[in-house]
């Protein structure tokens, strides 16, 4: 077997006696380029689902905050968004229907994100609790307002990499249960 190594202090040989390529990282035998491309690849897997799950997490902070500015941090420009609110095609329409039937403070509580990547794109499924807060604010000094009615629902996503990273460019949203305080 012939070997060289590198600058890094990786031993590479020109074959084993399985008759593939062993690469020798920091010392350690044995692991071949084969292995180190697989666990390249699953890295970059986990750092794609720990991305989209962290962008489903800043859509929910974008609608409770009214971070409305930050929307090319969440979305495409040629988003589609299809809830009970509304459908709208495009970057400035997905904000204005957002901010129209976000006016009053909410809480969105996005859980179980299921991810599934297909290269540059992804699909997520998630469950969603979303608490609309009565408006004007506290009754009283000291006293929290109170909900003005709680949506469960079930959230589809499609996520896209972008040269900025990954962007939402789909929204779909089912409504499966609602209560409202009486008023």
């Amino acid at each position: 077997m012939n070997g060289t190594t590198t600058e890094a202090g990786t031993s590479v040989t020109d074959e084993t006696a399985s008759g593939g390529a062993e690469v020798v990282e920091g010392g350690a035998a044995g692991v071949t380029g084969e292995q180190i491309a697989e666990m390249r690849r699953q890295l970059r897997e986990l750092n794609d689902r720990a991305e989209i799950a962290q962008l489903v997490a800043r859509l929910g902070r974008f609608l409770d905050e009214h971070r409305f500015d930050a929307a090319r941090e969440v979305f495409t420009e040629d988003v589609t968004v299809d809830t009970p609110g509304g459908r709208s095609r495009g970057i400035d329409a997905v904000v204005a229907q957002a901010s129209r039937n976000h006016a009053v403070p909410t809480q969105h509580r996005i859980t179980d994100a299921l991810v599934d990547l297909d290269g540059d794109r992804a699909t997520v499924a998630a469950n969603l609790v979303v608490v609309f807060v009565t408006p004007g604010g506290a009754p009283a000094p000291g006293v929290l307002p109170a909900p003005q009615r709680t949506l469960g629902e079930r959230y589809g996503f499609d996520a896209v990499r972008t040269p900025a990273g990954w962007r939402l460019s789909h929204v779909g949203v089912t409504p499966v249960w609602a209560t409202a305080t009486p008023t």
